[in-house]
Protein backbone atom coordinates (compact mmCIF):
# COMPACT_ATOMS: atom_id res chain seq x y z
CA UNK A 1 0.00 0.00 0.00
CA UNK A 2 1.52 3.84 -0.77
CA UNK A 3 -0.16 4.83 2.14
CA UNK A 4 1.92 2.54 4.39
CA UNK A 5 5.71 3.44 2.61
CA UNK A 6 8.12 4.74 4.52
CA UNK A 7 10.09 8.48 2.64
CA UNK A 8 13.75 7.61 4.07
CA UNK A 9 14.95 10.32 0.85
CA UNK A 10 17.49 9.70 -1.46
CA UNK A 11 19.39 6.89 -0.19
CA UNK A 12 22.28 5.36 -2.33
CA UNK A 13 23.48 2.21 0.23
CA UNK A 14 20.97 0.34 2.07
CA UNK A 15 21.70 -2.10 4.87
CA UNK A 16 19.10 -4.27 6.70
CA UNK A 17 19.47 -6.13 9.70
CA UNK A 18 16.94 -9.51 11.15
CA UNK A 19 14.04 -7.65 11.48
CA UNK A 20 14.53 -4.87 9.66
CA UNK A 21 14.30 -6.82 6.74
CA UNK A 22 11.22 -6.46 6.16
CA UNK A 23 10.71 -2.85 6.04
CA UNK A 24 12.02 -3.35 2.92
CA UNK A 25 8.82 -3.48 0.60
CA UNK A 26 7.77 -0.30 2.97
CA UNK A 27 10.47 2.05 1.19
CA UNK A 28 10.02 4.40 -0.64
CA UNK A 29 11.65 3.73 -4.24
CA UNK A 30 14.68 6.34 -4.26
CA UNK A 31 17.10 4.74 -7.08
CA UNK A 32 19.03 3.02 -4.69
CA UNK A 33 22.40 1.34 -5.88
CA UNK A 34 23.07 -1.30 -3.26
CA UNK A 35 20.94 -2.99 -0.93
CA UNK A 36 22.53 -5.33 1.71
CA UNK A 37 20.14 -7.48 3.17
CA UNK A 38 21.08 -10.14 6.38
CA UNK A 39 18.55 -12.38 8.98
CA UNK A 40 20.31 -14.64 11.24
CA UNK A 41 16.93 -16.07 11.91
CA UNK A 42 14.12 -17.62 10.13
CA UNK A 43 11.93 -15.67 12.03
CA UNK A 44 13.44 -12.07 11.04
CA UNK A 45 12.02 -12.74 7.28
CA UNK A 46 9.13 -14.37 7.99
CA UNK A 47 6.88 -11.08 7.14
CA UNK A 48 8.21 -10.50 4.15
CA UNK A 49 8.26 -13.71 2.92
CA UNK A 50 4.79 -13.87 2.89
CA UNK A 51 4.72 -11.61 -0.37
CA UNK A 52 4.25 -12.16 -3.44
CA UNK A 53 6.66 -13.79 -5.96
CA UNK A 54 8.46 -10.52 -7.53
CA UNK A 55 6.26 -8.16 -5.83
CA UNK A 56 8.93 -6.06 -4.18
CA UNK A 57 10.34 -3.40 -6.64
CA UNK A 58 14.09 -2.99 -6.35
CA UNK A 59 14.36 -0.81 -9.87
CA UNK A 60 17.94 -0.74 -11.37
CA UNK A 61 20.09 -1.37 -8.06
CA UNK A 62 23.46 -2.06 -9.02
CA UNK A 63 24.42 -4.14 -6.22
CA UNK A 64 22.56 -6.65 -4.23
CA UNK A 65 23.74 -8.60 -1.08
CA UNK A 66 21.60 -11.01 0.36
CA UNK A 67 23.03 -12.92 3.57
CA UNK A 68 21.64 -16.44 5.19
CA UNK A 69 18.41 -16.52 5.41
CA UNK A 70 17.51 -13.47 3.84
CA UNK A 71 19.18 -15.29 0.78
CA UNK A 72 15.20 -16.33 0.33
CA UNK A 73 14.02 -12.94 -0.20
CA UNK A 74 15.71 -13.12 -3.71
CA UNK A 75 12.77 -14.92 -4.74
CA UNK A 76 10.45 -11.93 -4.21
CA UNK A 77 12.47 -9.07 -5.56
CA UNK A 78 11.76 -7.57 -9.36
CA UNK A 79 14.07 -6.00 -10.91
CA UNK A 80 14.08 -3.29 -13.67
CA UNK A 81 14.00 -5.68 -16.74
CA UNK A 82 16.51 -3.42 -18.80
CA UNK A 83 18.62 -3.11 -15.54
CA UNK A 84 22.63 -4.23 -15.83
CA UNK A 85 23.33 -5.62 -12.12
CA UNK A 86 27.19 -4.69 -11.03
CA UNK A 87 26.72 -7.51 -8.37
CA UNK A 88 24.55 -9.95 -6.89
CA UNK A 89 26.34 -11.75 -3.80
CA UNK A 90 24.79 -14.55 -1.29
CA UNK A 91 25.88 -16.40 1.66
CA UNK A 92 23.94 -19.34 3.11
CA UNK A 93 25.71 -20.98 6.10
CA UNK A 94 22.85 -23.92 6.29
CA UNK A 95 20.45 -25.56 3.85
CA UNK A 96 17.91 -24.42 5.92
CA UNK A 97 18.35 -20.82 4.93
CA UNK A 98 17.29 -21.56 1.22
CA UNK A 99 15.08 -24.27 1.61
CA UNK A 100 12.21 -22.03 -0.30
CA UNK A 101 14.99 -21.64 -2.87
CA UNK A 102 15.85 -25.34 -3.56
CA UNK A 103 11.62 -26.21 -4.08
CA UNK A 104 11.42 -23.50 -6.97
CA UNK A 105 12.15 -25.32 -10.68
CA UNK A 106 15.33 -25.12 -12.74
CA UNK A 107 16.02 -21.50 -14.34
CA UNK A 108 12.64 -20.55 -12.51
CA UNK A 109 14.37 -17.13 -10.79
CA UNK A 110 15.56 -14.59 -13.29
CA UNK A 111 18.09 -12.17 -12.62
CA UNK A 112 18.66 -10.88 -15.81
CA UNK A 113 22.07 -9.17 -16.68
CA UNK A 114 24.26 -9.47 -13.80
CA UNK A 115 27.63 -8.86 -14.23
CA UNK A 116 29.26 -10.53 -11.10
CA UNK A 117 27.47 -13.02 -9.31
CA UNK A 118 28.90 -14.51 -5.98
CA UNK A 119 27.62 -17.51 -4.04
CA UNK A 120 28.81 -18.83 -0.94
CA UNK A 121 28.35 -21.77 0.98
CA UNK A 122 25.15 -23.87 0.70
CA UNK A 123 23.98 -20.43 -1.56
CA UNK A 124 25.85 -22.21 -4.20
CA UNK A 125 23.12 -25.06 -4.61
CA UNK A 126 20.61 -22.02 -5.70
CA UNK A 127 23.23 -21.59 -9.13
CA UNK A 128 20.63 -24.03 -10.86
CA UNK A 129 17.60 -22.03 -9.92
CA UNK A 130 18.66 -18.69 -11.40
CA UNK A 131 17.94 -17.61 -15.09
CA UNK A 132 20.68 -15.13 -16.65
CA UNK A 133 20.11 -13.24 -20.41
CA UNK A 134 20.87 -15.81 -22.61
CA UNK A 135 23.18 -13.31 -24.92
CA UNK A 136 25.00 -11.81 -21.92
CA UNK A 137 25.36 -14.35 -18.70
CA UNK A 138 27.51 -13.01 -16.26
CA UNK A 139 30.71 -11.74 -16.76
CA UNK A 140 32.11 -12.96 -13.25
CA UNK A 141 31.18 -15.85 -11.59
CA UNK A 142 32.30 -16.87 -8.14
CA UNK A 143 31.54 -20.07 -6.11
CA UNK A 144 33.13 -21.04 -2.41
CA UNK A 145 32.35 -23.65 -0.44
CA UNK A 146 34.05 -25.24 2.31
CA UNK A 147 31.40 -28.11 3.12
CA UNK A 148 31.30 -31.09 0.57
CA UNK A 149 27.54 -30.99 1.79
CA UNK A 150 27.11 -27.59 0.35
CA UNK A 151 27.30 -29.02 -3.13
CA UNK A 152 25.79 -32.42 -3.30
CA UNK A 153 22.41 -31.35 -5.31
CA UNK A 154 24.36 -29.98 -8.07
CA UNK A 155 26.89 -32.73 -7.88
CA UNK A 156 23.87 -35.21 -8.78
CA UNK A 157 23.36 -33.33 -11.93
CA UNK A 158 24.38 -34.27 -15.65
CA UNK A 159 27.80 -32.81 -16.96
CA UNK A 160 27.52 -29.73 -18.87
CA UNK A 161 23.78 -29.48 -17.57
CA UNK A 162 23.91 -25.75 -15.73
CA UNK A 163 23.93 -22.53 -18.55
CA UNK A 164 26.00 -19.94 -17.17
CA UNK A 165 26.29 -18.71 -20.65
CA UNK A 166 29.16 -16.19 -21.85
CA UNK A 167 31.76 -16.07 -18.37
CA UNK A 168 34.89 -13.90 -18.56
CA UNK A 169 35.75 -14.82 -15.09
CA UNK A 170 35.30 -17.77 -13.74
CA UNK A 171 36.96 -18.19 -10.01
CA UNK A 172 35.85 -21.53 -8.01
CA UNK A 173 37.26 -22.06 -4.72
CA UNK A 174 37.18 -25.33 -2.13
CA UNK A 175 34.46 -28.07 -3.20
CA UNK A 176 33.04 -25.72 -5.93
CA UNK A 177 36.19 -27.50 -8.09
CA UNK A 178 34.71 -30.39 -8.79
CA UNK A 179 31.26 -28.30 -10.11
CA UNK A 180 33.33 -27.38 -13.14
CA UNK A 181 32.58 -30.10 -15.29
CA UNK A 182 28.56 -29.62 -14.61
CA UNK A 183 28.95 -25.99 -16.67
CA UNK A 184 27.88 -25.09 -19.78
CA UNK A 185 29.29 -22.09 -21.85
CA UNK A 186 27.54 -20.17 -24.76
CA UNK A 187 29.62 -21.81 -27.68
CA UNK A 188 31.26 -18.26 -28.31
CA UNK A 189 32.34 -18.16 -24.94
CA UNK A 190 36.02 -16.68 -24.17
CA UNK A 191 36.83 -17.26 -20.63
CA UNK A 192 39.61 -14.29 -19.60
CA UNK A 193 40.83 -15.70 -16.31
CA UNK A 194 39.83 -19.40 -14.86
CA UNK A 195 40.94 -19.48 -11.29
CA UNK A 196 40.88 -22.89 -9.16
CA UNK A 197 41.73 -23.32 -5.77
CA UNK A 198 41.19 -26.36 -3.61
CA UNK A 199 43.35 -26.63 -0.46
CA UNK A 200 42.20 -30.44 0.25
CA UNK A 201 42.72 -33.02 -1.97
CA UNK A 202 39.43 -34.61 -1.07
CA UNK A 203 37.88 -31.30 -2.56
CA UNK A 204 38.73 -32.35 -6.51
CA UNK A 205 38.13 -36.90 -5.71
CA UNK A 206 35.55 -37.11 -8.02
CA UNK A 207 36.97 -35.23 -11.32
CA UNK A 208 40.56 -36.97 -10.43
CA UNK A 209 38.37 -39.86 -11.42
CA UNK A 210 37.67 -38.80 -14.65
CA UNK A 211 39.32 -39.10 -17.70
CA UNK A 212 42.31 -37.01 -19.40
CA UNK A 213 41.05 -34.25 -21.32
CA UNK A 214 37.67 -34.99 -20.80
CA UNK A 215 36.89 -31.61 -18.43
CA UNK A 216 35.89 -29.04 -21.29
CA UNK A 217 36.69 -25.50 -20.56
CA UNK A 218 37.03 -23.96 -24.18
CA UNK A 219 39.00 -20.88 -25.00
CA UNK A 220 40.73 -19.61 -21.68
CA UNK A 221 43.62 -16.62 -21.63
CA UNK A 222 44.31 -17.01 -18.56
CA UNK A 223 44.68 -20.12 -16.18
CA UNK A 224 45.48 -19.90 -12.39
CA UNK A 225 45.66 -23.36 -10.68
CA UNK A 226 46.32 -23.34 -6.58
CA UNK A 227 47.29 -26.13 -4.37
CA UNK A 228 45.33 -29.09 -5.22
CA UNK A 229 43.89 -27.86 -7.85
CA UNK A 230 47.14 -28.22 -10.04
CA UNK A 231 46.01 -32.34 -10.32
CA UNK A 232 43.38 -32.00 -12.49
CA UNK A 233 45.42 -29.70 -15.07
CA UNK A 234 45.35 -33.19 -17.17
CA UNK A 235 41.61 -33.49 -16.84
CA UNK A 236 40.98 -30.12 -18.81
CA UNK A 237 40.10 -30.08 -22.27
CA UNK A 238 41.08 -26.22 -24.09
CA UNK A 239 39.91 -25.43 -27.70
CA UNK A 240 43.01 -26.24 -29.58
CA UNK A 241 43.56 -23.26 -31.65
CA UNK A 242 43.49 -20.38 -29.25
CA UNK A 243 46.82 -19.32 -27.63
CA UNK A 244 46.96 -19.35 -23.63
CA UNK A 245 47.74 -16.37 -22.67
CA UNK A 246 49.14 -16.97 -19.15
CA UNK A 247 49.25 -20.07 -16.88
CA UNK A 248 50.40 -19.78 -13.49
CA UNK A 249 50.70 -22.54 -11.58
CA UNK A 250 51.50 -22.58 -7.49
CA UNK A 251 52.00 -25.22 -4.68
CA UNK A 252 53.35 -24.53 -1.30
CA UNK A 253 52.69 -27.97 0.29
CA UNK A 254 54.13 -31.07 -0.98
CA UNK A 255 52.09 -33.84 -1.98
CA UNK A 256 49.65 -31.70 -3.42
CA UNK A 257 50.92 -32.79 -6.79
CA UNK A 258 52.41 -36.27 -6.43
CA UNK A 259 49.82 -37.45 -9.59
CA UNK A 260 51.33 -35.40 -12.18
CA UNK A 261 54.68 -36.12 -11.23
CA UNK A 262 54.17 -39.27 -11.35
CA UNK A 263 52.98 -39.12 -15.19
CA UNK A 264 55.73 -39.20 -18.25
CA UNK A 265 57.51 -36.26 -19.30
CA UNK A 266 55.91 -34.26 -21.80
CA UNK A 267 52.40 -35.94 -21.62
CA UNK A 268 50.28 -32.82 -20.61
CA UNK A 269 49.40 -30.77 -23.55
CA UNK A 270 49.31 -27.55 -23.16
CA UNK A 271 49.10 -25.87 -26.81
CA UNK A 272 50.03 -22.39 -27.35
CA UNK A 273 51.14 -20.77 -24.43
CA UNK A 274 52.40 -16.99 -23.93
CA UNK A 275 53.87 -17.28 -20.36
CA UNK A 276 54.31 -19.66 -17.89
CA UNK A 277 54.82 -19.01 -13.95
CA UNK A 278 55.53 -22.16 -12.10
CA UNK A 279 55.69 -21.12 -7.98
CA UNK A 280 56.69 -24.15 -5.51
CA UNK A 281 56.43 -27.17 -6.09
CA UNK A 282 54.99 -26.97 -9.63
CA UNK A 283 58.33 -26.07 -10.56
CA UNK A 284 58.94 -29.99 -11.16
CA UNK A 285 56.04 -30.37 -13.11
CA UNK A 286 58.10 -28.20 -15.88
CA UNK A 287 59.27 -31.83 -17.85
CA UNK A 288 55.55 -32.71 -17.91
CA UNK A 289 54.49 -29.96 -19.90
CA UNK A 290 54.06 -30.11 -24.09
CA UNK A 291 53.61 -27.51 -26.09
CA UNK A 292 52.61 -27.10 -29.76
CA UNK A 293 55.90 -27.45 -31.31
CA UNK A 294 55.51 -24.04 -33.26
CA UNK A 295 54.66 -22.35 -29.75
CA UNK A 296 57.44 -19.66 -28.27
CA UNK A 297 57.47 -18.55 -24.54
CA UNK A 298 57.51 -14.69 -24.63
CA UNK A 299 57.98 -15.25 -20.48
CA UNK A 300 58.95 -18.46 -18.29
CA UNK A 301 59.43 -17.75 -14.65
CA UNK A 302 60.40 -20.39 -11.99
CA UNK A 303 60.02 -19.36 -8.37
CA UNK A 304 61.49 -21.88 -5.87
CA UNK A 305 62.09 -20.43 -2.31
CA UNK A 306 62.63 -24.09 -1.17
CA UNK A 307 65.54 -26.78 -2.82
CA UNK A 308 63.29 -29.23 -2.20
CA UNK A 309 61.00 -27.58 -4.73
CA UNK A 310 63.20 -28.39 -7.41
CA UNK A 311 64.80 -31.67 -5.85
CA UNK A 312 63.23 -33.96 -8.56
CA UNK A 313 64.53 -31.99 -11.49
CA UNK A 314 68.21 -31.30 -10.14
CA UNK A 315 68.70 -35.54 -9.49
CA UNK A 316 67.44 -36.45 -12.61
CA UNK A 317 69.88 -37.11 -15.24
CA UNK A 318 71.38 -35.13 -18.33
Amino acid sequence: DENQRVWAGRVKNLQLRDYAVNLLPKLVENQMQEIHLSAEDSSHVRTILEAEDRSIWVGRVKKMVLREYAVEILLKLRFHEENGIEEISLFACSSGQITGILEEEDNNIWVGRVKNLVLAGYAVEILSKLRFHEEDGVEGLLLSADDSGQINKILETEDNSLWVGKVKELYLRGYTVEILPKLRFHEENVIEGLLLSADKHFQINKILETEDNSVWVGMVKKIDLCDHSVEILPKLRFYEEIEIEELLLSVEKPGQINKILETEDNSLWMGKVKEVYLRGYTVEILPKLRFHKENVIEGLLLSADDSCHVSTILGAED
